[in-house]
């Protein structure tokens, strides 16, 4: 028990920390070597434009004078919570900065879908090295009704596509996990629900599991394809808003408003252009899971094989036209008897461990590794695996079931930090760092996890036999 007790405290110590320093602001004082100072553009909503800020390095030099330092740890741009629902920059901070560097940050500069028009809105953006400001811009949007024949070129913006309105995505996820449980409560009744993820995969003592590896292989395929087809047509989608429900009462960060939007149309040439590479995303994200199953198992002493996953499968599907793919295809068998704590530590593992992923994608991201397709990597790799994270974790299928049954305590951390990261990352709330430290937090308690357990796997396989003798 001891793994267990130090994994959720440390899950749920981890992502209240890191949410509440994402929400700090902080002052700073002024330099104005920053070109250009301000940037005005027209735009109507749902609309795109970039453009260039440079830091110079008599700028830099300047800082590093009044810092004492012989080099600046790390450069960052920062913008405000409310801000940062019109802008995003790529990269996200420089690191390691000499008294000779130039520094450029690209800025996209982007509006939502029901912004209202027509609009000015006013956004100040810092560049910071510590706790010291660089340079400053200040970004004015001229916000202009749609016209009634909306240009395809002026609806798809890729950029764009990949964050959504807290509102927009709420109301999606709500759809989707409300929908997953009624269909499961329909087509087997709520007791079965519960285990509808596992599908009776030989729960019961000696029971074979009858998958062959031909199956399994043609399962992870198809699952994989049908994730990165859903985020491909997410990336290339011409989007329409459709009804918006009003709250009586607004919530904190969503608002009063939610907005329904819809997938009207493809941009096919963007779609051909994106879908290999977010198909490969999908795949690393799938193949690292599954090696994490397979290790814990084998540490374990079990076998496990992957079968199809009806319900998720739908609500990725249905969740798709509604512009948030959210869902998973696919589940594991376990064959023989198993203990609440066998269950529980395959679950655990193989979900929690997804999280590791996010630091080699944001830091594909953050640092261009693969050139221009480094943002279509790093944001499809990072939202597959928070989307994945946070959708298995819910305890009405197999997986979520399995963690909540072993440790309730464990289960609900896990799901207050997927929500907490999947909404974040969708709504670009929350900035890059706090994404590449919960990836960096996750790599560390996943080896460490899988330490203690080929530590205790005596014990373990000693409670299966007893509790198989004895039921």
């Amino acid at each position: 028990m001891v793994i267990r007790t130090k994994g959720h405290v440390a899950v749920c110590a981890l992502f209240v920390l890191v949410f509440t320093l994402s929400l700090q602001v902080r002052v700073f004082g002024a330099l104005d070597d920053v070109t250009p100072a301000t940037f005005e553009a027209k735009l109507a909503p749902h609309e795109e434009t970039s453009f260039n800020i440079t830091i110079s390095s008599e700028a830099i030099r300047e800082a590093m004078t009044a810092m004492n330092v012989s080099e600046l740890e790390e450069v960052s741009l920062d913008a405000t919570l409310e801000e940062q629902e019109y802008i995003f920059w790529e990269p996200h901070a420089y690191d390691g900065v000499g008294p000779h560097d130039d520094l450029v940050f690209t800025i996209f500069a982007f509006t939502p879908w029901d912004q209202e028009s027509p609009a000015t809105i006013n956004v100040h953006a810092v560049v910071v090295a510590g706790d010291y400001e660089l340079g400053w811009t200040n970004v004015t949007l001229y916000i202009e009704p749609l016209e009634d024949d909306l240009d395809t070129d002026h609806s798809f913006h890729p950029h764009s596509q990949v964050y959504a309105e807290p509102g927009e995505v709420a109301v999606t996820t709500a759809i989707a996990t409300v929908g997953s449980i009624g269909a499961g409560v329909a087509t087997g009744g709520l007791g079965n629900t519960l285990d509808l993820g596992r599908v009776s995969e030989g729960i019961r003592k000696r029971r074979k599991v009858n998958v062959s590896r031909f199956s399994q292989l043609r399962t992870l395929v198809l699952s994989t394809a049908l994730i990165g087809l859903a985020y491909a047509f997410l990336t290339s989608a011409i989007i329409s808003l459709g009804p918006v429900f009003e709250l009586p009462f607004s919530l904190p960060y969503i608002g009063s408003s939610l907005p329904v939007s819809y997938i009207s149309g493809i941009n096919f040439t963007a779609f051909i252009e994106a879908a290999p590479v977010i198909m490969a995303c999908s795949g690393i994200v799938f193949l690292w899971r599954y090696i994490l199953e397979v290790l814990t198992a084998r540490i374990l002493g079990l076998k496990v094989a992957l079968a199809a996953n009806n319900i998720g499968a739908v609500s990725l599907l249905g969740t798709t036209v509604l512009t948030h793919p959210y869902g998973f295809p696919m589940t594991s068998v376990v064959e023989g008897h198993t203990t609440n704590r066998d269950r529980g530590y395959l679950s655990f593992m193989k979900n929690f461990g997804l999280l590791a992923l996010v630091l080699p994608f944001s830091y594909v991201q953050q640092e261009m590794l693969l050139g221009d397709v480094s943002f279509l990597v790093g944001t499809s790799g990072t939202l597959i695996a928070l989307m994945t994270f946070f959708y298995t974790s819910i305890p009405y299928q197999g997986e979520g079931i399995a963690i909540f049954r072993w440790s309730k305590l464990l289960d609900i951390a896990l799901i207050v930090s997927g929500l907490v990261l999947y909404f974040g990352y969708k709504t670009s709330m929350l900035p890059q760092w706090v994404f590449m430290g919960a990836g960096a937090a996750a790599t560390l308690i996943t080896f460490v996890a899988l330490i203690r357990l080929q530590m205790k796997r005596k014990d373990i396989k000693d409670e299966r036999f007893f509790e198989e003798v004895h039921p």
